[in-house]
């Protein structure tokens, strides 16, 4: 199978699957919304059995750090933790 061909069977195949599954459950996790801890934390959102999550991630420091000469201290912490689900 060609690559182009490859590409539009697996686009095909996701079609379906979602199609065929459960809810859509979407969140957007921001800089206010992530946890900086490693501790038991209310659900931010819930899912059944079937359910697809569409979320984002940030990066290690939060997606505070986006141009030549921001530094450090413009971050809350390391690694924010969207969540939990």
């Amino acid at each position: 199978m060609a690559p182009t061909s490859s590409l539009l069977f697996i686009v095909s195949i996701a079609t379906v699957v979602v199609a065929q599954s459960g809810n859509v459950v979407k969140y957007h996790a921001g800089i206010n919304d992530v946890k900086y801890i490693y501790a038991t934390a209310e659900p931010v959102a819930r899912l059944k059995p079937g359910d697809i999550l569409d979320t984002n991630t940030l990066d290690c420091f939060g997606n505070a750090i986006k141009k030549p000469g921001d530094s450090l201290s413009m971050t809350k912490g390391d690694n924010p933790l969207s969540g939990p689900f």
